[in-house]
């Protein structure tokens, strides 16, 4: 470690390129790692949740209630100017029947888009 921390680093660099470099300044204890880069999310996530102050038996009422969630959650995207590479819908209900998951009554639906290059 003392040989190289008491070599010409520009020979390192020359001899072994970027990585003579890092051995020199390692051997002085001396680290340009960058810990906290800036990056934000990769995948961002918008969702439209809401609870409803009834319960709704007929399927016309229950469509319209579905389609207004997605008007809802299209306008949000539209407002910050992305696009949707999928969509998920997940319908919890009161009402009693063989279909409970871990306690809940629910519908669970995913749907990815196909990728393209537009």
């Amino acid at each position: 470690m003392r040989d190289l921390a008491h070599a010409d680093k520009w020979k390192l660099k020359k001899k072994y390129g970027i990585l003579g470099l890092q051995l020199y300044y390692h051997a002085w204890r001396i680290d340009y790692s960058v810990f906290f880069d800036k990056t934000g999310p990769r995948e961002k996530s918008h969702s439209k949740g809401q609870i409803l102050m009834r319960e709704y038996y007929n399927e016309d009422e229950i469509i319209i209630v579905i389609k207004e969630m997605t008007e809802d959650a299209a306008s949000l995207l539209r407002r910050h100017g992305v696009a949707a590479s999928g969509i998920t819908l997940g319908i919890s209900y009161a009402r009693d029947d063989e279909t409970m998951h871990c306690g809940l009554r629910l519908f669970y639906l995913l749907i990815k888009f196909p990728d393209t290059d537009c």
